[in-house]
């Protein structure tokens, strides 16, 4: 699933497409990614109890976790870190509510231990206001499940490095309020306990990095995409 989530950062590059250009310098957008797999998600109830999960109208929550078959890869502006991320995968714990398959909110952190032991965090929000979402078709939604895909906020890492990977531009730019990106969840198809643990998500962030204005010829193309409204990425293939 690396790589797919960036369709995702159409709408984040407007924010930064709009900020006042210096002189000799511009802001450009600069994209990381994680890319978690065959994570566990199970439902609950509007008590907080594991439940059957409700489908689109689901009141209550979904909680996220890694399993031993979880696997977690970073990507750079569109560059797989794997020959620099030496990280182990250590933890994913989050949860989003819902009330009659609306969002209200969540939140979610992901962490990873370092050769030296020292661990490695990002913690994020989860916007309200996002539906929950599936695939048109029987054969669609068996390869997909049920989606979910919605804007973060306050988005904070612990560390300029992230499990070997450089994030010192993402450090730098969380301050004071956090990093703005997105969440797309899928392949969320759960049993009759509301369980599933071949499901993934990917988790975008943005920041404004300076880039000459030699450069920047190229981000008036940028700008234009900027203007497309992200749109929920609702897989729906005729079957």
């Amino acid at each position: 699933m690396v790589g797919f989530g960036k369709q995702l950062f159409i709408g984040a590059v407007a924010g930064v497409a709009s900020l006042a250009l210096a002189p000799t310098w511009t802001l450009a957008a600069s994209l990381l990614e994680f890319d978690a797999n065959s994570i566990t998600i199970q439902a609950t109830d509007a008590a907080g109890n594991a439940s059957a999960f409700g489908g689109l109208t689901h009141t209550g929550k979904l909680k996220f976790n890694k399993d031993g078959n979880s696997d977690l890869g970073l990507v750079v502006n569109g560059v797989n870190q794997s020959g620099v991320f030496t990280a182990t995968f250590l933890d994913l714990v989050g949860e989003v509510s819902f009330v009659n398959g609306l969002s209200t909110g969540g939140t979610m952190f992901v962490k990873v231990r370092n050769a030296d032991t020292s661990v490695d965090t990002y913690s994020f929000n989860i916007a309200a206001g996002d539906p929950l979402s599936k695939p048109v078709g029987a054969i669609s939604f068996g390869l997909t499940g049920y989606q979910f895909d919605a804007s973060t906020t306050a988005g904070f890492f612990n560390d300029a490095n992230y499990g070997g990977v450089d994030v010192s531009p993402w450090f730098a730019g969380q301050v004071p309020s956090g990093l703005s990106g997105s969440f797309f969840q899928l392949k969320y198809t759960p049993d009759g306990q509301g369980f599933s643990d071949t499901s993934n998500v990917d988790i975008l962030s943005t920041t404004a990095v300076p880039l000459p204005s030699a450069a920047a010829a190229g981000l008036g193309l940028i700008g234009a995409l900027a203007l497309v409204r992200r749109q929920p990425r609702k897989l729906a293939f005729a079957f």
